[in-house]
């Protein structure tokens, strides 16, 4: 971990009005951030705000050392890539055709076979090129978040925008689900910032941690120096914080 990825800087931001107020918050290659908080407390608008799909009253976005405010979407979709929340695809697309979505802003007007093979490349690489020919509507919840995560790598960049990548998943594809996203910033160095309401699996698998409270960051740390009255103060519940085989779980 070493250069700022993503670097925003007292930012205010939203909609017809302000959501977030004053944020500010950096991610670092070959690091993966978890960005919590409460409903509403601004994580998605965040999110939004760093792609060019909120209006930024004041404050900075950079990404990669550029100007975000300054970058076309092309130019933005060659350097960040983005899960949505939630995203549920529901017409019949083979997985394959899902995952060279992502090499769209590199396409003319039909893929190359250098971005075929990339597609196939980052399915084999997290084990699900055997969804390859099956209907994305066809999957399972964690099946089909798999091929969204493998879209998006398949789309490169520096930097990977993640919401809420493990709501409404199992147990078992939750820890899949981060285990490949702990990967990839392992093996391929990028940036990772991810929206998450389970607080021990962001402290299970993120570097950092931000909270957010009406639309302000209220706190950063890194796992090893959670409190428990951030929780307290945010959430509005009493934890202990405990020690399991080397790493912090929040016990309510």
């Amino acid at each position: 971990m070493g250069n700022d990825v993503l670097e925003v800087r007292d930012l205010t931001c939203g909609y017809e009005k302000p959501v977030i107020k004053d944020v500010s918050v950096n991610v670092r290659d070959g690091e993966l951030v978890a960005l919590m908080g409460p409903n509403g407390a601004g994580k998605s608008t965040l999110i939004r705000c760093i792609l060019g799909m909120a209006r930024v009253f004041r404050g900075f976005i950079r990404i990669d050392g550029r100007d975000a405010m300054r970058m076309n979407r092309r130019e933005i979709a060659r350097l960040v890539s983005y899960v949505p929340q939630g995203y549920v695809v529901t017409y019949p697309i083979r997985a394959f055709d899902v995952v060279l979505m992502g090499r769209l802003p590199y396409m003319g007007l039909r893929p190359s076979s250098f971005d075929v093979d990339i597609a196939i490349n980052t399915m084999r690489r997290l084990g699900i090129e055997y969804l390859a020919n099956r209907m994305i509507n066809r999957l399972s919840g964690g099946e089909a978040q798999l091929v969204h995560i493998a879209r998006a790598i398949a789309q490169g960049g520096v930097l990977m925008l993640l919401d809420e990548p493990t709501s409404n998943l199992d147990i078992k594809h939750q820890v899949m689900v981060m285990e490949v996203l702990s990967r990839i910033v392992r093996e391929d160095g990028i940036a990772v910032l991810t929206t998450m309401h389970d607080i021990n699996l962001a402290l299970r698998y993120a570097d950092r941690i931000y909270v957010m409270h009406n639309g302000r960051v209220v706190a950063e740390f890194s796992p090893g120096n959670l409190s428990p009255s951030i929780i307290e103060e945010v959430y509005g519940v009493k934890t202990t914080v405990i020690e399991h085989n080397g790493r912090p779980v929040v016990i309510v």
